[in-house]
């Protein structure tokens, strides 16, 4: 065989194989077919990883907002902790506020009870020898001074020497107690006052003014104006006895001095 026969049949040969390992139509659409199915999961898990990332950022800010959420529960715990503290502390102060207001009522009464003692002892002499008298009415101490024994007659409004010596001692043992509050009353029997002096005192009223007013000026005398001090008269509407006779009337031409401790 020539060169050129052998050359040729080797060329036959190799078309030979190679359309031997060509697909066949149905091959080649069955590739076709799966090369889209390939595709087509390759598209779904792409936008399967997209969805992915998609929940991920979704979590990712349900987690921040999560933990913001936290924060303001912390905070707000901290705040109810703080509140709680706050009515634990109120509760105590109030606590502490009626004890004193206990303290406050009974040292009151304490400071009541030696002021009484204390004025009763000092104004003994008085009390016996011009029935001067010392009481207690409930948290207060009143100290009734006679018309007698502070002026010359019954309708009267200036102080006698000895008026005016026995007030500035009850002053000045008042002043010794420091009360809080004096009211100086003055007070009249129901006797109208004669018509010779209706020009100075118009009625018991005023008589009753006059004399606490008497009264008030020897207490200046004796600087025992510290405290709040109140002038008051009550004429003939306070009686402490029946102005049916000499005995009571007497009783009732009286000045009162009221001592709050």
């Amino acid at each position: 065989m020539t060169k050129i026969g052998r050359f040729s049949l080797m060329i036959l040969l190799m078309s030979l194989s190679a359309c031997a390992h060509l697909p066949s139509s149905k091959e080649f659409k069955a590739l076709q077919a799966e090369n889209q199915v390939v595709k087509s999961q390759n598209a779904a898990l792409t936008k399967d990883n997209a969805d992915l990332r998609q929940r991920l950022a979704s979590y990712d800010d349900l987690a921040a907002k999560a933990a913001k959420y936290d924060d303001c529960l912390q905070e707000n715990q901290n705040l109810l902790d703080k509140n709680i503290i706050c009515l634990e502390e109120n509760k105590l102060l109030i606590e502490q506020i009626g004890r004193f207001k206990q303290l406050g009522k009974k040292d009151g009464k304490t400071k009541l009870d030696k002021d009484y003692d204390y004025l009763e002892a000092q104004l003994e002499r008085e009390r016996q020898t011009e029935r001067v008298s010392v009481l207690r009415a409930g948290e207060r101490i009143r100290i009734i001074l006679p018309q007698r024994a502070l002026f010359s007659n019954e309708r009267s409004a200036w102080l006698t020497p000895k008026g005016t010596r026995l007030t500035e001692k009850v002053a000045a043992v008042i002043l010794k107690t420091n009360p809080a509050h004096i009211e100086i009353a003055g007070h009249t029997d129901n006797v109208a006052i004669p018509e010779s002096l209706r020009g100075t005192y118009p009625s018991n009223w005023e008589l009753g003014m006059a004399r606490a007013l008497a009264v008030l000026k020897a207490f200046s005398i004796a600087k025992t104006l510290s405290g709040d001090i109140h002038l008051s008269s009550y004429g003939q509407s306070q009686p402490v006895a029946d102005n049916g006779t000499e005995e009571g009337r007497a009783m009732n031409r009286r000045v009162e001095i009221i001592i709050q401790p």
